[in-house]
């Protein structure tokens, strides 16, 4: 099927680029019983206190942390000197508001 498109070369409504859809995913998943005799093993890994198993599990369960230079420190303590100035105008000016009102 070609591709239908109008004079200024724009799509029709209802034609399409890609007309037999996106392919099906393949499974990657591995077999029910390959995945719970993995598990038993690093269980079993777990409680003899192998190190591969403990490393396994930490790597998953807990996020790496990335170091922060030093120009991304200083570039935050700037953002947030800055949220502070912001929020103590703000602050003055309601103040100031609410001090007209008094007088």
């Amino acid at each position: 099927m070609t591709t239908q498109r109008d004079n200024k070369g724009r799509l029709i409504k209802g034609s399409s680029l890609n007309p037999k859809g996106r392919p099906k995913k393949t499974s990657k998943s591995l077999p029910l019983s390959l995945t719970k005799s993995a598990i038993k093993q690093l269980e079993s890994a777990l409680n003899n206190g192998e190190e591969w198993a403990i490393k396994e599990v930490l790597k998953r369960s807990i996020p790496t942390l990335k170091p922060i230079d030093n120009s991304e420190l200083e570039s935050l303590k700037t953002d947030l000197a800055r949220l502070e100035l912001i929020s103590l105008q703000n602050s003055i000016r309601i103040l100031e508001s609410i001090g007209d009102e008094y007088e």
